[in-house]
């Protein structure tokens, strides 16, 4: 984990808590998620997007029936990402305190 936690960056999105958790399960054992507890949102690991992209600009034109394809990834909750680092850092305590992020969650949380 902490080569994963070494190349990740973090912004100030709505879904960056995904990997700011585990910076700070790392450094320093807490974590003040922007999020309620049960937002879940819809994540995609950036290679896949472009994989999929690449995929389906690089197809022959015979072998694509539709032009329109959805590419799905996971949908996940703070407390669910909260649970699986903690067991293997069961110190981690996360407490959640949404801020505005938390309306802009909430109009793309996915169900």
């Amino acid at each position: 984990m902490v080569g994963l936690s070494m190349i990740m960056v973090c912004g100030a999105n709505e879904t960056d808590y995904a990997c700011q958790i585990f910076h700070d399960a790392l450094r320093t054992g807490h974590h003040e998620c922007y999020l309620r507890a049960d937002t879940r949102l819809p994540m995609m690991y950036i290679d896949d997007c472009l994989r999929s992209v690449t995929e389906y600009l690089v197809a022959p034109d015979d072998s694509l029936r539709l032009r329109t394809y959805n590419v799905h990834a996971m949908s996940f909750t703070p407390d669910e990402i909260a649970e699986a680092i903690q067991r293997y850092i069961p110190e981690l305590k996360v407490t959640y305190k949404p801020d505005s992020r938390q309306q802009i969650g909430k109009s793309t949380q996915h169900h």
